[in-house]
């Protein structure tokens, strides 16, 4: 008996020595052995036909990452048959490092147009823009720029070029590479993808900070086309993506490896960051507090990037309120704004021949502008441009409206008055091109002339709005936008769902926090609509979104008479006879809808609704998932079938809606009507208000006095004469008379 004991003893020894050292290699080998990645470089085929031509690719190498040798590049291209091979060539570069230079028919004959090219890791900067560069020159006829607007002359570099890369070290796990290790990452190219983790009870609070965060997220990453979220509780999680954990304190004490030896309790209302990496390229992230009040701390740190990215640690306590705060900037009553009023500097468009530049105008709070609305553009160009051949244009929404000659009269102080039709006033944003024809002669066009053909558009060109104080029809074009910084209640949404406590809902809640975080470049704070739909005076003030199937949303009656298409007490759905629609045509379908807020011209209400079977929640969720889907969305209506096909509806309004103002908007419009500043016409109205007060008081002291005057007489009979002569002139009166 002793013996075996002995036996078994000695066996579950060698099982310890041998399996745990055997495992802990296996989990060190996890988390930092090599392992390699395939990353598209074109999210669509680049199209080059002038003799000089540039495609590149920009991505980021997080603090600690380590990329081993066996990395290269894959270029695929085709090229037209009339490329001259003595002239046409390819070159790669890493930050304007050249790196290999071949004649683009050998790449042809060698590898049938797959042009593999190795790069030396020791060109690429850590936590820094990076930038790999394919230059293409291509003739097709001889002679100084004759290729110039040859169609011919064409290259594609085709969007399943890759970038292969074998990672020796993930990065390291600090605070500061967030946003570099989630979402930047460019392992994981176009896609946003995270797993959000929520407590066994989740209440209002904790939901607002889970779309709070994923505002900010939409903030930060505004160039991810897709959006792959799963919302959990802490039970159900799975393994496989990055995690982020949201909740109380509490809820996620237990967890193991989340919080430092120092850090394993929080004083009251004090919030908690940490992110771990899990293995390889997985890591978790913890966002917590002790209360409430901790936790909207660690949300409102997690949501400014540039706080998160001043840790340099794995951990932090937060007891400082950070709450994001946007610049409030009232309309300007003038209607003139400048350029750089909506974050432009001036642009250098350099280089010769063909050059362009996009911009995009919101119109500032949606308020209508009327025609005679223009732009005033400002510019300069070298000198040396031929005055014959250089020209500029401008396109407003893909329409051309004028151009100019780039002559020395205009070299130095240009200016292009640009009269905006009167049709595209009526749409929200206003899309600007200016394509500029920098023209120097006959010239090598192997050269970029950067230094010699240039012109440069300044940010103190003004767009000048004559507002109608009347505004603009909401519609479904950049879904989902709200405008912002005008007031306080900009960026605030009330989102209410037909089950808030449903991780789906909260899923599909996430996903459109952060396209409105994508599309407005804000922050924005939520507030959860109760569940039978009612809401309060502060949500009224605020925009709001509905989400939910036709037989199960909530929506106010105030808000439901406006909708074209609105779910009905019986179960049906009410639509207005403009609408082409009949309920049976709408099953298996997602409806988007948009109207204005009842309550607040300037706000815009969301409803979206689809049928309560999993077909339709899950083309919900693909739909909102692919900006390429949301991009054609139009009109105040768009149904979305099971084949992903989109039919836009326009539902006019009833006439023109009067802009609904601020207190402050209303002191400034009164202050650009009198040309007088707020303080003279406060000073004005007191005057005047005393000045009446005075003389109501005069008039009622003379009324008084006199009154009270007579009151003596008759007491002391002064007027008893006069009463008796009266009556005597009374009686004495001809009748005739």
């Amino acid at each position: 008996m002793n013996l075996k004991f002995k036996i078994k003893v000695i066996i579950m020894f060698l099982i310890i020595v041998l399996i745990i050292p055997f495992s802990c290699v296996f989990a060190e080998e996890d988390n930092n052995s090599s392992a390699s990645y395939d990353i598209p470089i074109f999210k669509e085929d680049q199209k080059l036909s002038l003799p000089k031509n540039v495609g590149s690719y920009w991505f980021t190498v997080p603090k600690g990452f380590d990329i081993g040798e066996d990395c290269y590049v894959q270029l695929h291209f085709t090229f037209s048959n009339t490329l001259i091979s003595t002239r046409s060539n390819i070159t790669m570069l890493i930050n304007d490092y050249p790196v290999e230079t071949q004649w683009t028919y050998e790449v042809q004959k060698a590898t049938s147009g797959w042009w593999n090219v190795k790069f030396p890791t020791s060109k690429l900067k850590v936590d820094s823009i990076n930038e790999i560069k394919f230059q293409s020159n291509q003739r097709s006829i001889e002679g100084d720029c004759a290729d110039m607007d040859n169609p011919s002359n064409w290259v594609v570099f085709h969007k399943d070029s890759k970038l292969h890369v074998t990672v020796n070290k993930y990065p390291d796990s600090l605070l500061s590479n967030f946003h570099l290790i989630y979402y930047d990452n460019f392992l994981k190219n176009n896609v946003l993808s995270t797993d959000f983790i929520l407590p066994k009870n989740i209440d209002d609070n904790c939901k607002a900070a889970l779309l709070k965060t994923s505002s900010s997220i939409g903030k930060v990453s505004t160039d991810k086309d897709n959006i792959d979220y799963g919302v959990f509780r802490e039970s159900d999680a799975a393994a496989g993506k990055n995690k982020v954990f949201v909740g109380m304190y509490s809820a996620f004490a237990n967890i193991n490896n989340f919080f430092n030896p120092e850090d394993n309790k929080l004083s009251k209302d004090e919030g908690y960051l940490s992110v771990r990496q899990q293995s390889g390229n997985i890591y978790n992230t913890l966002v917590t507090g002790e209360s409430k009040a901790g936790l909207n701390k660690a949300v409102d740190f997690m949501s400014d990037n540039s706080l998160l990215k001043q840790v340099a640690a794995d951990s932090i306590k937060i007891n400082s309120n950070s709450k994001y705060s946007p610049s409030i900037k009232p309309v300007n009553t003038s209607g003139v704004y400048k350029f750089s009023d909506f974050g432009y500097s001036d642009v250098n468009l350099q280089g010769a021949f063909h050059q362009k530049l996009d911009m995009s105008f919101i119109q500032p709070k949606g308020i209508q502008s009327q025609k005679g609305s223009y732009i005033d553009l400002k510019f300069k160009h070298s000198k040396v441009l031929d005055s014959d051949r250089s020209a500029m244009t401008v396109y407003i929404n893909g329409m051309a409206v004028n151009s100019a000659k780039l002559t020395v009269a205009n070299a130095e102080e240009g200016t292009l008055k640009i009269n905006i039709p009167e049709s595209e006033l009526n749409l929200p944003e206003i899309k600007v091109s200016i394509e500029c024809y920098n023209y120097l002669g006959k010239i090598d066009c192997s050269k970029d002339y950067y230094d010699s053909a240039w012109t440069v558009i300044n940010s103190d060109s003004k767009l000048c709005l004559l507002s109608k104080e009347t505004s603009i029809q909401p519609n479904l074009q950049k879904f989902p936008f709200f405008y912002t910084n005008y007031s306080n209640n900009d960026n605030q949404v009330a989102i209410g769902m037909w089950d808030t406590s449903n991780l789906f809902n909260l899923k599909i809640a996430s996903i459109l926090a952060t396209r409105i975080g994508q599309n407005t470049g804000e922050v924005f704070n939520w507030d959860i609509i109760e569940k039978n739909g009612e809401l309060t005076d502060k949500q009224k003030a605020m925009n709001m979104i509905f989400l939910g199937t036709y037989n199960d949303v909530k929506i106010p009656e105030s808000i439901k008479k406006k909708l074209a298409i609105s779910p009905s007490k019986n179960g049906n759905l009410d639509i207005k006879k403009e609408v082409n629609l009949i309920p049976e045509v709408l099953k298996n379908k997602v409806l988007f809808q948009v109207i204005r807020s009842p309550w607040d011209t300037s706000k815009r209400v969301y409803v979206i609704l689809c049928d309560n079977n999993i077909a339709s929640l899950q083309l919900l969720e693909s739909a909102l998932s692919d900006r390429n889907i949301l991009s054609k969305l139009d009109g105040q209506v768009t149904v979305i079938d099971a084949n992903k096909k989109l039919q836009n509806i326009n539902v006019k309004e009833a006439g023109s809606v009067k802009v609904t103002k601020t207190l402050w908007e209303e002191i400034r419009y009164a202050e650009f009507k009198t040309h007088l500043p707020w303080w003279m016409l406060m000073i004005i109205l007191i005057v005047i208000t005393v000045g009446i007060a005075a003389i109501i008081y005069l008039h009622r002291s003379k009324n008084e006095f006199k009154k009270k005057s007579e009151k003596l007489k008759r007491q002391e009979g002064f007027f008893y004469e006069d009463i008796e002569e009266s009556e005597e002139t009374k009686n004495n009166k001809d009748p005739l008379e």
